[in-house]
């Protein structure tokens, strides 16, 4: 139990960068093909990760359910890492002189 509530934060920051990174992608992508095709990598990716940990890792059903959200999440960390980078360094070149 105690492991369960632990992970519910991890959880909940993973599913934000998750969200963070299909927001950015809109956006900074070159075109809409482009972030389509990121986007079903990002989630075939995603959904095969969460589903062996949870089937591999998870010894009840909560933590199972904990464990495939937070690897989804996971997955999509360095993406939402790439994309707030790329954001900042844009965000940069405009503002300079």
């Amino acid at each position: 139990m105690e492991t369960i509530v632990a992970l519910i934060p991890v959880t909940a920051g993973a599913l934000l960068a998750t969200v963070y990174a299909h927001l950015a992608l809109a956006s900074q992508s070159r075109s809409p093909a482009t972030a389509l095709v990121t986007r079903i990598v990002l989630l075939a990716t995603a959904f095969g990760f969460g589903g062996v940990t949870a089937v591999w890792y998870g010894r009840s059903l909560p933590m199972q359910l904990l464990l495939g959200l937070t690897s989804f999440g996971i997955v999509h960390v360095p993406a939402a890492c790439i994309l707030f980078l790329k954001r900042l360094r844009a965000r940069q070149e405009t503002e300079a002189p």
